[in-house]
């Protein structure tokens, strides 16, 4: 298969993923109290000679990178220079285990991690050690955490559910210093769902810093900004001048036959995959193409669309912003190569 049509490959079906997931109703829940510390376990690390297999999500956190390893069920921590410094974790439903983690985010104190297909999170110490589940009580208890971020000693967390019959939610909930997750209902949101066929792809965004949250749907680039640590609301923007690159047409064949029913199947890439926020500033993650993603600083209320400047480039399939660096995954024949590299000032 071409390369291009590979990376589109992979990236629809990681979308589709996140569909099934939530349409299916698959879960698998842990059988731990809510928000209580497991029991005591046997240390989940291992050594640094574990093998990063693949970057499912990724946040720096003091000037190092946390990564979390869907194939490996690892989360991986690299050093200033991209060389891995340690591992923590194993395959496993238990404490301090994981299936497929895909989802992190991190204070100074806590590491946090989600896993595709259950509804709560593992809670992990500084030096890697499993601390306790937390899950949310209430309305879409069960559903996909779809991105978390953390600001201070705070973690935000999107999650996504279905509705039925006709509605998907998005509701994002907040946990202090590794407390009870709690819904955080000024910024929830409840959406209708047009197509009768079958669930539409979403690509759900969030980002936070210690003054704001931003929140919203890749596919459309309309973002929202919420005032921290209040909730009040502070303007919505949505990016329609980034341009919908499309998505080869066989690729689209192929996965709409798959799914028919179930996902619809969309003719084009979003036009943000990701987002990250800056001093005074937003940074868009934009795909170029099926195989190329750029990375530009943007002001928030700057229109038409006016970049400040670019913060990376790169004909890889994943690419992550920090403060410092940016992280760039190769996957190829070799195995997945990282790469820091550190963001000028």
């Amino acid at each position: 298969m071409h390369h291009t049509a590979r990376n589109t490959m992979r990236w629809i079906l990681g979308c589709l993923t996140l569909c099934g997931f939530a349409l299916m109703g698959a879960r698998v829940v842990r059988r731990q109290p809510i928000n209580s510390p497991g029991p005591s376990l046997r240390s989940a690390e291992v050594g640094v000679e574990a093998a990063v297999l693949s970057v499912e999500s990724a946040v720096e956190l003091a000037g190092r990178w946390y990564i979390a390893d869907q194939r490996g069920h690892r989360v991986h921590v690299l050093d200033r220079t991209g060389a891995l410094h340690r591992s923590f974790g194993r395959r496993g439903q238990g404490p301090g285990e994981f299936i497929a983690p895909s989802r992190i985010a991190g204070t100074r104190a806590y590491t946090f991690v989600a896993e595709m297909g259950r509804p709560d999170v593992s809670v992990f110490d500084s030096a890697g050690k499993f601390v306790r589940f937390l899950r949310v009580r209430g309305t879409c208890a069960d559903g996909n955490i779809a991105a978390m971020a953390a600001s201070g000693s705070t973690l935000y967390v999107l999650r996504r559910c279905v509705e039925l019959p006709h509605r998907i939610r998005l509701q994002v909930e907040r946990s202090r210093d590794a407390g009870a997750l709690t819904v955080w209902a000024a910024v929830s949101d409840t959406t209708a769902i047009e197509a009768r066929d079958g669930l539409p792809i979403h690509v759900p965004v969030l980002a936070v810093n210690e003054t704001r949250l931003v929140m919203g749907d890749g596919v459309h680039a309309c973002l929202r900004v919420v005032r921290l640590p209040d909730g009040a609301p502070e303007g919505s923007r949505c990016f329609d001048e980034l341009p919908r690159r499309p998505v080869p047409a066989e690729e689209r064949q192929k996965l709409s036959a798959r799914w028919a029913g179930r996902i619809v199947v969309p003719d084009s890439l979003p036009r943000v995959m990701a987002i990250a926020l800056r001093d005074s500033t937003v940074a868009l993650q934009i795909p170029e193409s099926a195989e190329t993603m750029t990375w530009v600083e943007v002001h928030w209320q700057s229109r038409p669309f006016e970049p400040v400047r670019a913060l990376g480039r790169s004909a890889v399939e994943k690419s992550f912003l920090g403060t410092q660096s940016q992280l760039v995954a190769f996957d190829d024949a070799n195995g997945v190569r990282l790469q820091v590299v550190p963001l000028a000032r």
